[in-house]
């Protein structure tokens, strides 16, 4: 399996430790034959990535697709999931003809009854998409470069996307980004966790509740509006787009089950929350935990590429904020599951999501720290 084979079928919550029953591969051939692809003779290879759907790469003569089985324990309306998609890839395509631009992007395949999306005797749904060659994704960012492009992706993703009105989509995963619910659901896990971890975490439970103000800030902006509400990626990890394997350039944005209505400074944020440190996620080691000034730079010049002409003041003088939003989210989500027992996100250490929110507590102090060059960079670009 090569790098290209398993980043088109990427998913969003990758902790998650869900699981289906297998199918025979005479089952997998019948799903695959109810979608319109392009000869009878079908052959497919289970693609190991990514811990929600199931995936397959499917070979039709000279032609190859993704076929997906939706998780629905976690995508609770697939439905919902695939007509967004449906939307948003159309109105990309449109977008691409109307402005002669030559972009290519996962289409869907189409079931031979029309729809988007096959539901099976068994209630599970499938889809399948078109599969784009010559490509390959990263885990991590590796080189400023790296950081231009993906950056770029998904810059041009939003910018492809900005005139479908926000209320043509609708949330596949209800208050995903909402920093006042997630705050709420943290507070109540400081008094109704577990005694014993509540007293562990004392130190990093006093750093989330003196950043309050963060949701509290986010939650105003969208109030009045000072933010546009915008359809967005919603999960821009640079694992989500791929890039040309001959030369490095960004190719497209992949895995839309989190397009909705949201706002830029999700996107941006979480770029900045992934791509700026070198660590993992779930370092111990929270030295490692840095800040690369250069991959900043080139993320911000990336991203303003391709949406500087046309995004608001409000947008612009709060992206570095973005960043900051979204590490204090994700930092209390997983201290959250921690003072909870763990579980939500799969783990595989007693103190796992404490050291994944320690590690957002070391990101978002530095964040802190290194704010106004970050955001002189920005008003420079």
């Amino acid at each position: 399996m090569t790098p290209e084979d398993c980043k088109q079928c990427k998913n969003v919550h990758s902790y998650i430790n869900l699981s289906y029953t297998l199918l025979t591969p005479s089952q997998i051939t019948d799903i695959a034959a109810q979608f319109q692809f392009a000869t009878d003779g079908i052959s497919f290879r289970t693609l190991h990535s990514g811990h929600i759907h199931d995936t397959y790469l499917l070979e039709c003569g000279s032609s190859r697709y993704v076929l997906q089985r939706v998780n629905h324990l976690v995508f609770k309306s697939p439905e919902t999931v695939m007509e967004n998609i449906r939307k948003a890839t159309a109105f990309q395509l449109e977008y691409f003809r109307s402005q002669q631009i030559n972009a290519v992007i996962p289409e869907l395949v189409m079931t031979r009854s029309g729809s988007s999306f096959l539901k099976d005797d068994s209630g599970n749904y499938w889809r399948a998409f078109t599969y784009i060659p010559d490509t390959v994704s990263f885990e991590e960012v590796q080189t400023p470069e790296q950081a231009y492009e993906a950056a770029r992706m998904f810059g041009f993703f939003v910018r492809s996307l900005q005139d479908l009105s926000a209320e043509e989509l609708q949330e596949t995963i209800p208050a995903f980004h909402n920093a006042f619910s997630r705050r709420k659901a943290f507070l109540q896990a400081i008094l109704t966790g577990l005694p014993d971890r509540i007293k562990t975490a004392a130190t990093e439970i006093t750093f989330f509740e003196a950043r309050g103000h963060i949701a509290d800030k986010i939650a105003s902006l969208l109030h009045q509006k000072d933010v546009p509400l915008r359809i967005v990626h919603n999960d821009t990890k640079i694992s989500n787009v791929l890039m040309a394997a001959s030369t490095g350039k960004g190719v497209c944005a992949i895995d839309l089950d989190t397009v909705m209505p949201g706002t830029l400074l999700y996107d941006f944020g979480d770029m900045m929350r992934t791509f700026l440190s070198p660590a993992a996620e779930d370092e111990t080691d929270l030295d490692k935990v840095q800040i690369r000034m250069d991959v900043f730079e080139s993320l911000a010049k990336g991203y303003w590429s391709e949406v500087g002409e046309w995004i608001t003041k409000a947008e612009r003088d709060n992206l570095v904020f973005g960043g900051m939003l979204m590490t204090y989210i994700m930092g209390i989500r997983f201290l959250t599951d921690f003072l909870q027992g763990d579980v939500y996100y799969k783990i595989y250490r007693p103190t796992h999501n404490l050291d994944r929110s320690r590690t957002q507590m070391r990101l978002l102090s530095l964040m802190e720290i290194h704010r106004g060059e970050m955001e002189a960079i920005i008003s420079g670009l």
